[in-house]
């Protein structure tokens, strides 16, 4: 039997019996080469929620082990005495996502061998591994540009690192996903963030030149604010903070791999036969900006922000701003102090999401949309934001049924599985089956009023084509209008997903429901009252029928029902926890920046 692992369908042993590992296998734009083999694919080792969490609890652990490991051999390395948490906010992001992937792929292999015991696969020589730069390229090369070809390295060596004999070893460099892959071959440190719009970039400028002439206390990374509200919190501070807004300049220079470096990462030492999996990949996945670039790359850095801001404040940043990290990384070390800010709806209500450990292990403060955690000792804490204030007045009072559309707005997860965290682990090809049950169970007459939003990024599911297929003339959301413009011009708004969206819209309250499997997504104790809530009053359901029910019941007069003392009561309790919004947000965010700036500066003396 031949164990497919990637959808490189050209790698394939057609002449055996197929066995897949995974249903990224089975690409939507290679149907026609796979459809009528034989084949079956394996069961996801994921299925059972609680082994999500078993095996991001493990995944905990062995970052832990591996984080002090590395720690010490870089500061050796770069002859440098750094603490854990400074290596932690440099290399911890990637380590997690790295430490995800290949514990799923691990797992994954062992259940196919375990199950199938006469398998042979195809692996990828390796002269034709490559090395990502940083966390981002990682994930770039991993889920979005070439996943394949990536995953099948990934699986490669997993599979030399156990000794699996059965393997016929490919060049694949012919290959179109290989000629993406070939810009990284030497490594090449770039960066490719955009910056956002001409708008953004003119605020940029016009920011930074003022810092030249008031020397800023605050560095303000990606905090999810527009150029309105991030320029009346900079006026709010007296010009005493600094917008990282615009495109971030990045040194290059580092073209090649130093083979005797990296010879070193082989010795930390393994406690179980993953993590020694762990330890002798990292001779070739450790991204290049923490070894071979290590040192140009922080002095670039450093000359960027000569000073060292008493406070640095980001929601993002922490997971793949490269330069924002080695700042914040140096200026921790010597008393700045390191702000969080939330970026997403699973924070506070998941039961498992491992970015949040991360995010809290490396900073100070970290701000939530409402909620607090009474286990973190005060760390959390929450904030008003401007994104959750209500769109206008009719909006609040419900005067007025809305002559719009019902607008289903979708989700969109990476092909191979990502992180170890409460929604359909691995399991997207699911999610795309209950969106298309919820679409067939509308009658026609509502139907023919459904708009769909798709998510900007398709990791190669071809979505639209899919719907197209599925559905004929669906009609599809304008992808020049924005999500709040779309969400404000709604009758209704249907989600399939539990995500930032729907704080958005609850928050501007505008009647939706949401639809999800309850026991995938699952919820920690604190926040199951506040969904219970939502529950009882029909926002929240169980199943895309119930979903498509609740619509064509609502359809006619959604205020009728959304205005009614139930849905507001429950709505406005979720709302005042998770996604907070208030017109004194920018008097709170000054309050609490002022508050810090006075903490560091207390560490000075």
């Amino acid at each position: 039997m031949f164990l497919a692992t990637s959808g490189l369908t050209e790698l394939w042993d057609t002449s055996d019996e197929l066995l897949l590992l995974g249903p990224w296998c089975l690409r939507y734009d290679r149907r026609a080469e796979w459809q009528g083999l034989n084949y079956r694919v394996l069961r996801s080792p994921w299925e059972d929620p609680r082994a999500v969490e078993r095996a991001e609890e493990y995944c905990d652990t062995v970052m832990a082990f591996l984080l002090a490991s590395l720690g010490d051999y870089l500061n050796e390395t770069h002859g440098v005495r750094r603490s854990r948490r400074y290596w932690r906010i440099l290399v911890g992001s990637w380590l997690l996502y790295y430490v995800h992937a290949l514990y799923d792929r691990y797992v994954s292999l062992r259940g196919a061998f375990e199950s199938h015991g006469d398998l042979k696969t195809a692996g990828l020589i390796s002269t034709a591994h490559v090395t990502p730069a940083d966390t981002r390229e990682f994930v770039s090369l991993a889920y979005v540009k070439a996943p394949d070809l990536f995953n099948l390295q990934l699986y490669s060596q997993i599979l030399d690192a156990l000794d699996f004999k059965a393997i016929i070893w490919k060049d694949l460099s012919s290959l179109p996903e290989a000629e993406y892959v070939g810009t990284f071959r030497r490594a090449r440190v770039v960066d490719a963030r955009s910056g956002g719009n001409l708008r953004q970039r003119a605020a940029a400028q016009a920011v930074a030149l003022l810092a030249r002439m008031v020397r800023p206390r605050v560095m303000l990374g990606e905090v999810g604010l527009g150029a309105h509200h991030l320029l009346s919190l900079i006026r709010a501070m007296a010009f005493r903070g600094r917008a990282l807004v615009g495109p971030l300049p990045m040194p290059g220079g580092v073209d090649h791999i130093d083979e005797g470096l990296r010879a070193g990462l082989g010795n930390i030492p393994g406690r179980d036969e993953f993590t020694r999996v762990v330890v002798q990949t990292l001779r070739t996945n450790c991204p290049v900006r923490y070894l071979e670039g290590y040192a140009t790359f922080r002095e670039a850095c450093l000359k960027m922000w000569p000073y060292r801001p008493d406070v640095l404040v980001s929601s993002i940043d922490w997971v793949d701003n490269e330069a924002f990290k080695f700042v914040a990384a140096e200026s921790g070390e010597h008393g700045s102090r390191l702000v969080g800010m939330q970026h997403g709806a699973g924070y506070g209500t998941s039961k498992v999401i491992p970015q949040e450990k991360h995010e809290l292990f490396v900073t100070d403060r970290w701000l939530s949309y409402g909620w607090v955690s009474r286990r973190l000792n005060g760390k959390v804490q929450p904030v008003p934001h401007p994104r959750f204030l209500p769109y206008s007045a009719r909006r609040v009072a419900g005067e007025a049924e809305t002559p719009g559309e019902v607008l289903l707005v979708t989700t969109s997860h990476p092909r191979y599985p990502f992180r170890f965290e409460s929604h359909p682990c691995g399991g997207f090809d699911v999610v795309l089956e209950w969106r298309n049950r919820f679409i067939r169970a509308l009658p026609s007459g509502v139907g023919k009023r459904l708009v769909v939003r798709l998510h900007s990024e398709d990791f190669g599911w071809y979505q639209k084509q899919r719907l197209a297929d599925s559905f004929g003339d669906l009609r599809l959301a304008d992808g020049k209008s924005s999500a709040r413009r779309l969400f404000e011009g709604a009758r209704l708004v249907v989600l399939e997903y539990f995500g930032t969206a729907f704080l958005e819209v609850l928050a501007a309250n505008v009647p939706s429901i949401l639809f999800l499997d309850a026991e995938q997504w699952r919820l920690r104790d604190e926040a199951a009252p506040y969904f219970e809530g939502l529950r009882k009053a029909g926002v929240v359901v169980d199943s895309p029928e119930a979903a498509a029910a609740k619509v064509v019941e609502v359809h006619d007069k959604p205020w009728g029902w959304w205005a009614s003392h139930p849905v507001q009561e429950a709505r406005g309790a979720f709302v005042d926890r998770y996604a907070l919004g208030r017109k004194d947000w920018l008097e709170c965010w000054v309050r609490i920046l002022e508050e810090e700036i006075a903490l560091s500066r207390s560490r000075e003396k």
